[in-house]
């Protein structure tokens, strides 16, 4: 009867063993895929970040390209202002200064 007994256990122990077997084989498939998929998802992060970033640069270059022809717009309001009656109005962007009967 003794010998019945230590076979049952080596069952049990080769049962044991091929269950942590199973847990590691799967854990070593599971992280060769987990580290697989969150490379890619970082490359498709990284490109799209690259994407946001020349278009928030190209964003920048509009709005200063605007300030600019405000800034200039301000500074023509101020010249025609500071010329008053001496300034006529012909078609509503060309200016002419002084005498305009000749």
């Amino acid at each position: 009867m003794a010998r019945n007994r230590s076979k049952g256990i080596k069952k049990r122990r080769s049962g044991l063993r091929s269950v942590c077997t199973f847990v590691f084989g799967f854990s070593v498939v599971f992280y060769g895929g987990a580290k697989v998929g969150l490379n890619s998802y970082n490359i498709t992060l990284q490109q799209k970040e690259q994407s946001l970033a020349s278009e928030i640069a190209r964003k920048k270059s509009e709005v200063e390209d605007l300030q600019a022809q405000v800034h200039s717009m301000q500074d023509k309001g101020r010249v025609l202002s500071m010329l008053g009656e001496q300034v006529q109005d012909n078609s509503g962007n060309i200016y002419v200064i002084g005498d305009s009967g000749q």
